[in-house]
């Protein structure tokens, strides 16, 4: 079990809440030792009953993250404001998954090999809804991974229609189920070392939000980092194979599955 108590003036204390292992107090009146000194007053009190390490460091970081966004004498509806975004981010834990373990994996794997970390997590779904993964102005990045070791991807004909004026690329990445490889987690540790604190705020909200009911399973499915480091190519949309025509009236999706040529792949993306 974690707790985590603020100071508030309290006005008329916020109601209980209670999700799942998470609830949420306020207008407790106590003492708090720390290494300076002893504050009396009001409190919040923050309770995660779960000692599942990963989820305790999780809901440590976002914790955190959200009492630097409180002012220095913050009053109970600013404590219970930001209270409540904590809780609605951690009932993303309670609800469906949006992508596969291993589709989230090769994103992860692209911000945390990167040399500007910041820059790709700032362009990480910045629409939900989006089609693509990375938007950075009129660049536009969709990251491909396929555990066949054959570069057969899966696209919408939407997909590879970009809007007018953006440039497209296709991050491809071949992956490899290894018990002594790299979970999500493990890759999001080695970006947030090189993040600022709103950025590794981002990275940790989007990745609660994609793995939903999947999140405790994720730190099972692990990849070899050297295989997909070996493997990762980007390909301009002019090298992908894919209908330039219409869809006709009343056709409403097309999805196909296009075969990359390495031949026909870059590196690197050199604007990041």
């Amino acid at each position: 079990m974690r707790a985590r108590s603020y100071r508030c003036i309290a006005l008329h204390a916020p109601a209980t809440v209670a999700v799942g292992n998470l609830t949420v107090q306020h207008g407790i009146d106590g003492r708090v030792h720390s290494e300076q000194r002893v504050t009396e007053g009001s409190f919040s009190l923050v309770v995660l009953r779960n000692s599942q390490q990963i989820l305790v460091e999780m809901f440590i970081r976002f914790a955190v993250a959200f009492a630097h966004q409180l002012p220095s004498e913050p009053t109970a509806s600013d404590v219970a404001s930001q209270n409540q975004r904590l809780v609605s981010l951690l009932q993303h834990l309670r609800k469906p998954s949006t992508k596969t373990i291993q589709g989230l994996w090769s994103e992860l794997f692209l911000i945390a090999t990167r040399d500007n970390p910041e820059h790709w997590v700032t362009g990480w779904h910045v629409d939900p809804t989006g089609l693509h993964d990375f938007i950075f102005g009129d660049i536009r990045v969709e990251v491909k991974s396929s555990a066949a070791q054959v570069r057969a991807h899966r696209f919408s004909h939407i997909q590879l229609g970009p809007p007018s004026g953006t440039s497209l690329f296709i991050a491809s990445v071949l992956v490899e189920r290894s018990g002594q490889g790299l979970s999500v987690f493990d890759l999001a540790d080695r970006a947030h070392s090189r993040l600022s604190p709103h950025a590794s705020f981002l990275l940790d909200s989007t990745i609660t939000s994609t793995l939903g009911l999947d999140y405790l399973k994720a730190e099972e499915i692990r990849f070899d980092l050297a295989c997909a480091m070996d493997s990762l190519l980007f390909f301009p949309l002019g090298m992908v194979p894919r209908l330039t025509e219409e869809a006709p009236n009343r056709v409403t999706e097309i999805t196909y599955s296009v075969r990359l040529l390495d031949s026909d792949g870059e590196r690197e993306l050199h604007f990041a």
